[in-house]
């Protein structure tokens, strides 16, 4: 990829004037390119794989040929994602590109910064390719976030998840009739469009609970009671399709028995300090606790744990934990909020402890050193534990 323009840093939002026009620039990508390959970015969650089965399903409603490439396959709880791409005939490639791709627009989802891209060495091709344009659909700002799309294709918006951004693309769309017309989209809310886009704003946002700006709750709380609406009304009995915002968080919440069996394992480490809750795995514990398992499925498992001991402890959970060598050389640190703290934000953490390689929401981030510049993980868990419970609203 020609990355000299995404050394730039993502710090804030793009203006709601800047906001409607690069997305009309996206529309006229769409409205003219025929192919498309959408990218996520590594060691991909919730929103990140709902956000390109999203996108792909608009795209499909355009009549466009859609290939997606993960790095790793798609969660058990997800795996309804798979079949509902073989369904619309969008082409999943995990790992490896297995047939040839000729894509003319390449699109960016979810993706914090340039060298998180799920990408291999046929991808990089088309990412390196300056006449293929690179949109970039995101919502992840400051730390050290970059652009990884084409100036004038940076739909780099304050948002719950990037879902959300797609969800706003529709609205838009929703008031182009001749647009609609033109394709012949007489279903632009189609239930599995829906469906990904619910997954993925519940999967990063829960219930709104890490949002704390009053704006960014209407938007959330807007889409999500009307795409539960369309969900719930497209439903048919017996079917066992997924019917409500509840099924979603139950699905996206169920852990299979071995990732139980690794809960409870990691949840043997959790302590409570007043409203902080804390995990530290120790380099021996996080090689046995990893090892033989997807990093994937650990990390979900982790995460999982982290938002756990922030509930029980009815305000702010902190993992810390060590990558397995053949991922990184890093020490992991999570901080997640419950629903019971309102107004928080957690971000000032980064810019406390000079935090450069990290970011996340308001109410949770995710960042990371080299092993070796932290000698005494308990210690430093302990600093960033008395910073945060500073920032608890009382």
């Amino acid at each position: 990829m020609s990355r000299n323009n995404c050394e730039v840093k993502k710090i804030k939002p793009i203006s709601i004037a800047r906001k409607n026009a690069v997305m009309e620039r996206v529309f006229e990508l769409i409205y003219t390119k025929s192919s498309f390959l959408l990218l996520g970015h590594e060691h991909a969650d919730e929103d990140c794989i709902s956000s390109v089965v999203a996108f792909g399903l608009l795209l499909r409603k355009f009549g466009k040929t859609v290939n997606v490439f993960l790095e790793d396959h798609v969660p058990d709880n997800l795996s309804f994602f798979a079949d509902i791409c073989r369904y619309n005939s969008i082409s999943l490639f995990v790992k490896d590109v297995t047939e040839a791709i000729n894509p003319d627009v390449v699109v960016i989802l979810d993706t914090p910064k340039p060298d998180m891209i799920a990408s291999n060495d046929d991808i990089e091709v088309f990412l390196k390719d300056a006449a293929v344009p690179k949109v970039e659909i995101d919502h992840h700002f400051t730390a050290d976030a970059g652009y990884s799309g084409d100036e004038g294709y940076r739909l780099t918006m304050r948002a719950s998840s990037t879902c959300e951004i797609i969800g706003q693309m529709c609205l838009k769309l929703e008031h182009k009739p001749d647009i609609l017309k033109k394709y012949a989209i007489t279903d632009l809310y189609s239930r599995n469009i829906v469906l990904a886009m619910l997954t993925g704003m519940i999967g990063d946002a829960k219930m709104g609970n890490y949002l704390f700006k009053k704006r960014d709750k209407v938007f959330y709380d807007y889409f999500l009671k009307k795409f539960n609406g369309i969900l719930s009304e497209q439903f048919n009995k017996g079917s066992g399709n997924i019917s409500s915002v509840k099924e979603i968080l139950e699905l996206i919440e169920k852990l299979s028995d071995e990732d139980a069996k690794l809960y409870n394992e990691i949840m043997k480490n959790a302590l409570y300090d007043g409203r902080i809750g804390t995990i530290i795995l120790d380099e021996k514990q996080s090689e046995a606790l990893s090892s033989g398992i997807d990093y994937n499925q650990f990390l979900g498992v982790i995460k999982r744990a982290t938002d756990d001991i922030a509930e029980k402890a009815h305000g702010v959970g902190i993992s810390a934990y060590f990558d397995p060598a053949e991922v990184s050389d890093k020490i992991q640190f999570r901080i997640r909020a419950s629903g019971d703290v309102k107004g928080i934000d957690v971000r000032p953490i980064l810019d406390e402890f000079n935090i450069t390689d990290g970011g996340g929401h308001p109410g949770a981030i995710g960042f990371r050193f080299p092993r070796t510049e932290i000698k005494d993980l308990p210690g430093y868990v302990d600093k960033i534990s008395k910073k945060v419970k500073t920032l608890i609203p009382q």
